[in-house]
């Protein structure tokens, strides 16, 4: 009796974890199912009507399978046998009661009759409970079965409709620098600004700085501090400003 309770019990956990993996494909194969739903295009054909079908059986064989889930993850009653201290209690009075009526070797009879008895009623109770929850979860596991095979069904219209799905045109647009293109490409450049404006004079271009070449080291010597460069000496220097006339 002791060894199947324990063995229900044992059991009892492994059910517990054996939900993970349905509880995770239940979850991927619904977000395959609204994925497919919102990019098929649909219209009034073949394809059309044995996709839909398919993904709508697809989405019941899900939703039976989230309730046998639920059902399977129910808050089942076990029963337990008593705490040992109240079993040394019962024990201890149990002594005292069959010594007083002058039969003290009757109390580890009676104590070892009781607890069979309590074995056994956890045991068939936790049996009751145990096959309900593999039941629950068998029918989730043949529900997962049939959504992934309606899956596959609909996904024959489904890759059909994306082969014969047309490209989308690209269209290019090219853009003139310094504004819109002209009406007419023959037509000369029309002058901008005011012409009379003398022209500026040239203006020296910024030179771009040259990158620091890259330093070369042997593996295990220990780079060396770097010197901190020496001021320079400038002598005054006179500025000397321009002003050009307008014409």
């Amino acid at each position: 009796m002791k060894e199947h309770y324990f063995f229900e019990l044992t059991r009892k956990q492994q059910l517990e974890s054996s939900l993970t993996l349905p509880v995770s494909v239940l979850t991927g194969l619904g977000g395959i199912v609204f994925s497919l739903a919102q990019s098929f295009r649909y219209g009034f054909n073949l394809k059309s009507y044995v996709f839909t079908g398919s993904l709508i059986m697809a989405a019941l064989c899900l939703a039976l399978t989230f309730y046998y889930l639920i059902r399977a993850t129910h808050r089942f009653n076990y029963e337990l046998v008593p705490a040992s201290v109240d079993l040394l209690n019962y024990y201890e009075k149990s002594q005292e009661y069959y010594r007083s009526i002058g039969a003290p070797y009757k109390a580890d009879q009676d104590f070892e009759a009781e607890m069979k008895q309590a074995y056994a009623n956890a045991s068939s109770k936790n049996r009751q409970n145990n096959i309900s929850k593999a039941g629950y979860l068998y029918k989730a596991i043949m529900g997962l079965v049939a959504a992934a095979f309606f899956l596959a069904v609909s996904a024959v219209p489904y890759f059909a409709d994306a082969l014969t799905k047309p490209k989308e045109i690209q269209r290019i647009e090219i853009v003139r620098p310094g504004g819109t293109m002209p009406e007419n490409d023959n037509s000369p450049a029309r002058p901008t600004g005011n012409t009379n404006q003398p022209t500026s004079q040239p203006t020296s271009q910024p030179v771009k700085p040259t990158f620091p070449a890259n330093s070369t080291t042997r593996e295990g010597d220990q780079p060396s501090r770097p010197t901190f460069p020496v001021n320079s000496a400038t002598k005054d220097a006179t500025i000397v400003y321009q002003r050009t006339k307008k014409d």
